[in-house]
């Protein structure tokens, strides 16, 4: 894989993993069409690694205020806080983990079916389809009103639910949880914050298993110069992936985006 294929493998993971279009869809189609085999698993970490950089930096507040909020959680303290922004920390980290053992559940259970899915450009195709419907939906909603407080238990249970079947090659996650968090009446600022901080143990746990893959097998081995500029370029083009998310859903409709996927979609399955 040559050093320009690394870094269009890498923009192509940093905006498509917060971009409503799905980042493992666009990766199965730009690996069709430049004629590249699987990249191995030393890409997938590096490039999981370099869009967590672009999440952490966005909301390093956030994910701060949740670090220092754990010693509360043991001794039952978090009870008693009336600190505003310490207490939406808390809720966070409480939503953040109810949502992710859904997650968790669907990937180990149907991660041999995921992975054979991976094997067919058409299945990116019928994922974009329904990436598309899905936020098509939402926007004929009404604006959500609740903030991280009033979020339920049961919210994120269903959020969770939607990232677990976002594996599926060209079901995007960030569209799919972004939806589902404007189905239950989440606000649009708080839906995306959500979205993206729950980001983050898949993507970590992705990460985490690839490494221990790769130390045991030593499979997809890459030189380091390859693996620097995939961190970086998906680092970068994921923190303008981000920041484009959080205005187009401050002030615009999603609906352009569903046009992209069905497009997308009819190409894939007419042509390829």
């Amino acid at each position: 894989m040559s050093y320009s294929h690394s870094i269009i493998l890498g923009i192509v993971q940093g905006l498509t993993e917060f971009l409503p279009i799905s980042s493992s869809g666009h990766l199965v189609l730009v690996q069709e069409l430049l004629g590249i085999k699987q990249p191995g698993m030393a890409f997938e970490i590096f490039a999981h690694l370099g869009t967590l950089v672009a999440v952490f930096i966005v909301y390093k507040r956030e994910i701060w205020n949740m670090i220092a909020a754990v010693p509360a959680l043991f001794n039952k303290s978090y009870r008693r806080v009336n600190d505003i922004e310490q207490r939406k920390a808390i809720r966070m980290i409480g939503l953040v983990t109810i949502a992710s053992i859904p997650t968790a559940i669907i990937g180990i259970l149907f991660k041999p079916i995921f992975e054979t899915l991976f094997e067919s450009v058409k299945t990116v195709g019928y994922g974009l389809i329904v990436t598309g419907f899905l936020l098509w939906a939402v926007e004929n909603k009404k604006s959500g009103k609740k903030g991280i407080l009033k979020i339920r238990p049961l919210d994120a249970i269903l959020v969770g639910v939607v990232q677990g079947c976002a594996i599926v090659p060209g079901i995007s996650r960030s569209g799919s949880t972004i939806s589902a968090s404007l189905f239950v009446d989440i606000e649009r600022e708080t839906a995306a914050k959500y979205s993206l901080i729950l980001s983050i143990p898949p993507i970590l746990g992705s990460a985490l298993l690839d490494i221990k893959d790769f130390i045991q097998t030593g499979a997809g081995a890459m030189p380091l110069g390859h693996l620097g500029i995939v961190f970086i370029s998906s680092a970068l083009s994921g923190l303008l992936a981000i920041k484009l998310l959080l205005r187009i859903l401050k002030k615009e409709s999603l609906k352009p985006f569903s046009f992209y996927c069905w497009a997308l979609a009819l190409v894939i399955l007419i042509l390829l």
